[in-house]
């Protein structure tokens, strides 16, 4: 009897102590967002999340998910610039490039479905808009090996407002799947500009309210700007506010190296 009985006091404490292992390992956290912007009969508004200990966790852009929404978007190819609120005051993210893309984009055999391109942007939205259209845009050796990932490959084209666009060799739209959602990194005269989730409209109808999904993110191998990197992306609809979410996740402090 004795013998049962420490054996079932051993069950208990050790069931207690995994889970209050289990609690001490979800942080709470706090979200900022920052002003709404319309967007059309909806609104959109980028967010921070951010630790009790002061660190970024999740940097992200929400909008309306409502169909009213979706159906009003603009029938031509239109950008929103939203900026971070105040507490994003890490680096190296200084503002979102959100564009609506109804009949795609080129390549059009890769991109032609209607889309959204969410640019995070690590240089000011003056300079990104100041970038020209140059056909053939290549960059140094030094840069390519030491900055950009292996499984990248640059377009060789930088595009107006927003900079030369690199594509993983391994992304949905060069297999049989097709583009539904990508990756996308920017770079612009030897230097990392962007980081750009790629969402299909047909793939965001496609959430379940309540549903989230995360993608890794192939991590540059240095950085040329010290703050928080992303090690995934994450694309959500929160069925509570019946929007959508799409975030840099993960975040973890990199120091620069120029």
């Amino acid at each position: 009897m004795k013998n049962k009985l420490q054996l079932f006091l051993f069950i208990v404490i050790a069931a207690c102590t995994l889970s209050c292992e289990k609690k001490e390992t979800i942080k709470p956290t706090t979200i900022f967002y920052g002003p709404a912007a319309a967007l059309q009969q909806g609104e959109a508004k980028t967010w921070i999340e951010v630790s009790l200990e002061g660190e970024p966790v999740a940097i992200g852009i929400s909008f309306t998910a409502k169909a009213e929404t979706i159906a009003s978007l603009p029938g031509e190819q239109t950008m929103y610039h939203l900026q971070f609120p105040e507490q994003a005051k890490f680096a190296p993210f200084m503002g979102i490039m959100f564009d609506w893309n109804p009949a795609g984009h080129i390549p059009e055999e890769l991109y032609g479905k209607p889309h959204f391109d969410f640019h995070f942007y690590m240089i000011s939205e003056a300079e990104h808009m100041a970038i020209p259209l140059e056909i053939g845009h290549a960059h140094q050796p030094w840069f390519e090996q030491d900055y950009m990932p292996a499984d990248y490959k640059s377009l060789y084209l930088s595009i107006p407002g927003m900079g030369n666009h690199w594509v993983a060799e391994t992304a949905p739209e060069f297999t049989e799947a097709g583009f539904s959602k990508t990756l996308i990194l920017g770079a612009y005269q030897d230097k990392q500009i962007f980081v750009e989730p790629m969402i299909t409209l047909e793939y965001l109808q496609s959430l379940k309210p309540g549903k989230s999904v995360t993608e890794a993110i192939s991590q540059f191998p240095q950085v040329q700007k010290a703050g928080y990197y992303p090690r995934s992306y994450t694309i959500s609809h929160d069925a509570s506010t019946d929007e959508y979410k799409i975030a840099l996740t993960d975040l973890y402090y990199r120091a620069g190296s120029k």
